[in-house]
């Protein structure tokens, strides 16, 4: 377990006698955009011949959402994050040409603290959190020409996972948005960014719209 994880869950324990007059558990799903390209150009650039690059934006980011409500002032809000990361590379020199697809999938539960507040009538919230679990793995389709060996032809399937994709330190993030209830529902569009410290493989600046969509399940105490 990260030292942050650890430091989120006494931060936590600490605040439920503060606000423990009203507590509920919200659960639903947390869904978006994501609006950059996830994946840094010079982490997947092979260093021989001539090189092109196509790094896709995400389509999507979605997963499940729980949010803990601590007496209508202070919530934590706890989401696990898919978002599909594909890439392709292809060199070329007068021995080789080798396309390679990569095809991955990028896993993150953000911890996320919101304070809510009002704008006029509008209900609104900002917050800041850390990421304290990530891990971004898939597999790569490869096909070489050998063009020394009369243009044969190989191809490869391998599992892609970068031995150092995990970030230095805990990313951080913040964000803010509105809240409307509709019926039993209650919608959060928000945007949020991400500060990737250390890492690799994805760029350091990461900004998503996202709505959550949360049902109550639960009320702990009056």
């Amino acid at each position: 377990m990260k030292p942050v994880l650890r430091s989120v869950f006494i931060l936590f324990f600490l605040t439920i006698p503060i606000y423990g007059q009203r507590i509920s558990l919200d659960v639903g799903v947390n869904a978006g955009v994501p609006l950059a390209k996830g994946v840094r150009d010079e982490a997947i650039r092979p260093n021989f011949g001539a090189v092109q690059t196509n790094v896709e934006r995400s389509q999507f980011v979605l997963g499940p959402t729980m949010q803990l409500n601590l007496g209508g002032r202070f919530a934590v809000e706890v989401d696990g994050f898919y978002r599909p990361v594909r890439f392709q590379t292809q060199e070329t020199d007068t021995h080789i040409t080798i396309t390679q697809s990569t095809r991955a999938t990028s896993l993150e539960v953000p911890i996320f603290a919101k304070f809510p507040f009002n704008i006029g009538r509008l209900r609104s919230f900002a917050g800041a959190g850390f990421i304290v679990y990530d891990r971004l793995w898939g597999i790569t389709d490869s096909h070489s020409i050998l063009h020394d060996q009369g243009d044969r032809e190989i191809h490869v399937v391998t599992h892609y996972g970068p031995i150092d994709s995990g970030s230095s330190s805990p990313p951080f993030l913040a964000g803010g948005g509105l809240e409307f209830t509709i019926g039993p529902f209650t919608l959060a569009p928000q945007f949020r960014y991400t500060r990737w410290i250390g890492e690799p493989v994805r760029k350091p600046n990461q900004w998503d719209i996202l709505i959550a969509i949360t049902l109550p399940a639960l009320r702990l105490r009056k």
